[in-house]
């Protein structure tokens, strides 16, 4: 009797462990069915540089909503924004085209400006998702770092909900611990299943005036959406 009944209890954890592993398994390939393809959205990101009296900025953009319109972030263009026609703006994609494009449109206190081409556009677009992030949700972002290429780096949400001034402009952030170098800005902040929830933006200082690289913020894709349609309303009269 107490081998059978030893054999049993075998028989069953092993069946147990098995229909376990076989749940976890559909679950996972499922989750992983349903994220969506870094390498598709690759091609819907750009490296930006601005040039204007033998000065040059890098920056970030990413294809949204028409082809042919790219989002940013303004700032970028602070340091020749009294004379932004006499500035020389390109954009490279991932096969190393380059395409010279325009500002279209802005909001500086927002801090987001709309780049147009006439004749190159983007192979796909990047639609924005619903921002609704949580603390510890694991992210990524597409950015343009140092001027040196598109790199896709990893992190976490570590406040998804952050009021900051900037500027005298008060506005909500998504707060990450992704890396902020120069160039960073008008990057694709990507929840884990590679849906765009915002923008990255900026990043702060010390006491000393010295960059935090270690944390970044980024405008929610719900505030992106709404000044990209009020800067095409605008644009379009």
């Amino acid at each position: 009797m107490k081998i059978k009944t030893w054999f049993f209890v075998v028989l069953s954890t092993l069946i147990l462990s098995i229909t376990c592993n076989i749940v976890l398994g559909v679950k996972l390939a499922k989750s992983l069915s349903e994220t969506v393809s870094f390498d598709d959205l690759r091609v819907s990101l750009f490296e930006l540089t601005i040039e204007y009296n033998l000065e040059k900025n890098y920056a970030t953009c990413f294809s949204t909503y028409e082809k042919g319109i790219y989002v940013t972030n303004y700032h970028s263009f602070i340091f020749c924004e009294d004379d932004i026609e006499n500035a020389q703006i390109t954009i490279k994609d991932y096969e190393a085209n380059v395409c010279q494009v325009y500002l279209y449109g802005f909001n500086k206190d927002k801090d987001i400006a709309l780049l147009k081409s006439d004749d190159f556009f983007s192979k796909n677009i990047i639609e924005l998702s619903e921002s609704n992030p949580k603390t510890g949700d694991l992210c990524y972002s597409f950015a343009n770092a140092n001027g040196l290429g598109i790199s896709l780096y990893d992190g976490l949400i570590s406040n998804p909900s952050i009021e900051l001034i900037v500027d005298g402009y008060s506005q909500r952030y998504i707060q990450s611990n992704l890396p902020a170098y120069p160039g960073c800005s008008g990057g694709c902040l990507l929840d884990k299943k590679g849906f765009c929830i915002g923008m990255v933006s900026f990043r702060i200082k010390d006491k000393n005036g010295d960059p935090i690289i270690d944390f970044s913020y980024s405008i929610p894709s719900n505030t992106l959406r709404e000044e990209i349609n009020n800067i095409l309303g605008e644009s379009l009269k």
